[in-house]
């Protein structure tokens, strides 16, 4: 599941990713983001019990990421 989590990252823009370490801080009740992306998602050390969640987090977010690419209108002129 590290992988799957760890792929699902590398899919998020620079905003997507600042909004996951946000959400996974608050959900796990951790102070630092760079512990977060250091270990967890780099390291491939996410705690078993949170990697279902952290999944789903994911999910969702790349779901939103992908509404607002969608609704992005191309002006030309």
């Amino acid at each position: 599941m590290t992988e799957n989590i760890k792929g699902m990252f590398k899919q998020m823009n620079d905003f997507t990713r600042e909004d996951a370490l946000s959400c996974l801080m608050l959900e796990f009740d951790i102070k630092s983001p760079k512990l977060i992306k250091n270990n967890w998602i780099i390291g491939g050390r996410i705690p078993e019990a949170n990697q279902a969640r952290t999944v789903e987090i994911f999910q969702n977010l790349l779901r939103q990421q992908e509404e607002r690419i969608r609704n992005i209108k191309v002006f030309t002129s």
